[in-house]
C-alpha cells in the first residue's frame, strides 16, 4: 500500500468512527513525519499537520495549517505519564518568553 493510500484510508476510518468530530489533521506518531510526504496531505484530504515545533520542521504546502506542539507533557523516558506541573509550567512559560523575545519558531512555521 502506498503512503498516499494509507493516509487516505486512515482519514476515512477516523471519519467513519467519529463523524464530524474527526478533524482533518494528521498527528503522526512521535510527532515525526517525513518532509517528502507533506505534499500528499492535502491530496488525501488533510488540512493540518501537528508535530513538535522544531527548527527543522518541514515547509507546508499551501492550504495546510501547522498546529505544532511546543511543550510535550509526556515523560517518555520515565513512566510515560505526565511530566509534572513544575516541568509543564516551565515549558509553557519558556515558550511564552521566547515568543515575547522573538526567538520562537525560528523555522518560520506558524503555530496555533
Amino acid at each position: 500500500m502506498t503512503v498516499a493510500a494509507e493516509l487516505a484510508t486512515g482519514r476515512d476510518r477516523l471519519a467513519a468512527c467519529f463523524g464530524a468530530q474527526a478533524l482533518p489533521v494528521l498527528v503522526p506518531p512521535w510527532n515525526r513525519f517525513a518532509a517528502e510526504f507533506v505534499p500528499l496531505l492535502t491530496k488525501t484530504g488533510f488540512a493540518g499537520l501537528s508535530g513538535m515545533a522544531t527548527r527543522a520542521a518541514p515547509v507546508l504546502s499551501a492550504g495546510l495549517a501547522a498546529i505544532d506542539v511546543h511543550v510535550d507533557l509526556t515523560a517518555w523516558k520515565g513512566d510515560r505519564g505526565f511530566i509534572g506541573t513544575a516541568a509543564a509550567l516551565a515549558g509553557v512559560t519558556g515558550h511564552l518568553r521566547a515568543c515575547r523575545l522573538g526567538s520562537a519558531n525560528p523555522g518560520g512555521r506558524s503555530a496555533f
